[in-house]
């Protein structure tokens, strides 16, 4: 590791290194330790006076109030904090070694959140193909976000090509030789997630935004050179290096802790695609059917009733989800529970955790759903919708176009 930074410090400099050493902790690695932050944020939330309670907890969304209200509370912990330790420690000339071992944990931080999201595209798990849901909803329907997810999902080797991207950012910052380049590969590709989480409303952008100014942290201490050699276009000197491994068993400690980092790391990443492939694994039924008739007790409905009660469409998704559109265009998630033995599927809301059982038989490549109850009888005849059906699905890549297919 080396740097620019002189000896002895500024008073600014030790200040915000203490403050950002303090805050990026706070914020990388002490958010895994939820149930800790919950007083602490509901009470800042409270005196705050946020004109609507605190309800909803860390989830799937990173922007929560939740969250904004507990980045606030990490700014004042770390700012109190730098204050403390300045006084406790004022008469300090520098922090080279602190410096080192703040990067160092910074770099493998974002290393690591830059090969889990890589790989995960690599594999095609963040970004997988539209759902069916996503298919037949009409397309002014779709949330921005909905729409970057089928942008992303609809090619593997854009897939493939921005994961790839990451994982060299990732793996770049992982060797003290290649930091610098790291940085600047890394800063690029999160430029363009942050701007995508932000033009497209997508729920990571605090998290994406700490990432991008965690890399600009690291990069600071080569501002000076970078400006010298892109700008001034002076000849550059080696940079002063800061001695931390001084004898031969500290390097030696230094190269095995690395290793087993490194394997952690590698081990964690193979977690990580094993629970994405889990996720998306396709249940049972897997597919779009397209109702041919929705006959109740004596009345048949489908096709000629146009109705928010009438299946059009039936989609069986992965994860155990199903998803319902009605002939007006109405649409309807459930969980779904398949029995292959007993020939059964059990359609759950989450107002209703009994929801509605159906026995299905399958012949000549039509399937049949009965739900019977007393009094209420509902038979459904229903054909499986092919995805090659689909425009997205069938038009596939061409190296001559005489026309632009904007469809």
């Amino acid at each position: 590791m080396t740097s620019d930074i002189p000896v002895p410090w500024s008073v600014l400099q030790k200040q915000l290194l203490r403050f950002f050493a303090l805050y990026f902790f706070i914020y990388f690695y002490t958010p895994f330790f939820d149930s800790a932050w919950d007083p602490i944020v509901l009470r800042a939330g409270q005196r705050l006076h946020i004109w609507k309670e605190i309800t909803v907890y860390p989830n799937g969304s990173g922007d929560t109030t939740y969250n904004y209200i507990q980045l606030l509370c990490m700014l004042v912990i770390a700012f109190a904090g730098s204050l403390i330790w300045w006084i406790a420690d004022s008469r300090r000339k520098s922090y080279n070694t602190l410096f080192y071992w703040v990067i160092v944990l910074i770099r493998y931080c974002i290393a690591y959140y830059m090969l889990s999201y890589g790989f995960s595209k690599i594999m095609y798990s963040q970004f997988p193909f539209p759902a069916f849901r996503t298919l037949i909803k009409p397309y002014g329907d779709a949330s921005p976000m909905n729409l970057a997810w089928t942008f992303m999902g609809y090619s593997r080797a854009y897939n493939v090509f921005t994961g790839s991207l990451e994982v060299v950012g990732g793996l770049l910052l992982l060797f003290r030789r290649t930091t610098m380049f790291g940085c600047l590969f890394t800063m690029t590709v999160l430029c363009n997630i942050v701007a995508l989480n932000f033009c497209y409303d997508i729920p990571v952008k605090l998290f994406s935004s700490h990432l991008l100014l965690a890399t600009i942290f690291i990069c600071t201490p080569y501002i000076p050179r970078l400006w010298s050699f892109f700008i001034s276009h002076k000849k550059l000197e080696p940079p002063p290096a800061i001695a931390i491994y001084n004898t031969r068993r500290q390097r030696w400690a230094r190269g095995i802790i690395k290793g087993l980092v490194l394997v952690l790391l590698g081990w964690g990443q193979l977690g990580t695609i094993n629970a994405y492939n889990e996720f998306f694994k396709k249940p049972p039924l897997y597919g779009l059917y397209e109702v041919d008739s929705h006959i109740h007790n004596r009345d048949t409905l489908a096709p000629l009733i146009t109705s928010d009660k009438v299946w059009h469409y039936l989609a069986i998704d992965m994860n155990n989800a199903a998803y319902t559109q009605t002939t007006n265009g109405e649409g309807k998630r459930y969980i779904c529970s398949i029995d292959t033995i007993n020939h059964t599927i059990r359609l759950l809301t989450d107002e209703d955790s009994v929801g509605t059982i159906y026995r299905y038989t399958k012949a000549n490549g039509q399937m049949t759903l009965l739900s019977a109850k007393p009094g209420d009888t509902t038979r459904l005849y229903i054909h499986n919708k092919p995805l090659s059906s689909f425009r997205l699905a069938n038009t596939g890549f061409h190296w001559i176009n005489e026309y632009p297919n904007n469809k």
